[in-house]
């Protein structure tokens, strides 16, 4: 019994592997090749368009990101709650529970406030690295 679960998982897995690799041969074309596609794209580069549409696409994956934080909630809490429940049998459960609840919250903040966090950081790096430069007092040597 158990090596025809083992059979099956593995034709399962054969068969996932092979579904990507189908659909990225569909897609590309025969005529065009990789060279003369980097030629095409060298001689219309523009930095200030690509700079735009960079900026563009990552305020939209941001976006995304955050819509998506309130079924990342919801879905980490209907876990805490499964393991608190898991808890009450196996008492292991209730220590792992709170551990992935503490886990599910700081992902929901960096998930919401990834550009403030990473302004902070930026600006404790600057103040470290530019500050003591300035002439403030320093101790030591």
């Amino acid at each position: 019994m158990k090596s025809k679960i083992q059979i099956l998982f593995f034709i399962l897995m054969l068969g996932l592997m092979m579904i990507p690799q189908h659909l990225i041969h569909a897609g590309s074309s025969e005529t065009s090749s990789v060279t003369q596609e980097i030629k095409k794209g060298s001689q219309t580069f523009n930095p200030e368009e690509v700079g735009s549409r960079m900026e563009q696409k990552g305020t939209e994956l941001f976006g995304m990101v955050r819509s998506g934080s309130k079924l990342y909630i919801s879905v980490a809490l209907i876990v805490f709650f499964l393991l608190l429940f898991g808890g009450m049998i196996f008492k292991k459960l209730l220590t792992w529970a709170f551990i992935f609840l503490f886990v599910a919250i700081l992902g929901f903040l960096i998930l919401n406030y990834w550009p403030q966090i990473i302004d902070v950081v930026l600006a404790i790096i600057s103040w470290f690295f530019e500050g003591g430069a300035k002439g403030e007092a320093t101790s030591g040597v």
